[in-house]
């Protein structure tokens, strides 16, 4: 049961492109986004049960978020 992992467009694909040039935390996309932690929370939720996101170590007490290998390379394709 293979399951192919799409990356919607727009703000997702923007948020994975941003967290793609560096691992960033929950409040470095919000700010970069002009969203409110706690959307930003929900967008990095979504993606990480998608498994688009894996933790990456921590800034003081925020996780860092980076994109998995599989995920880097369908943003490389498209």
């Amino acid at each position: 049961n293979e399951q192919k992992t799409q990356i919607s467009e727009g703000l997702e694909k923007e948020i994975l492109q941003y967290l793609n040039a560096e691992p960033r935390t929950v409040k470095d996309v919000a700010k970069q986004f002009d969203l409110s932690n706690n959307k930003a929370k929900k967008q990095i939720d979504v993606l990480r049960k998608n498994n688009h996101l894996i933790p990456k170590g921590k800034k003081g007490r925020m996780k860092l978020w980076d994109v998995n290998a599989e995920t880097k390379r369908l943003l490389v394709e498209s």
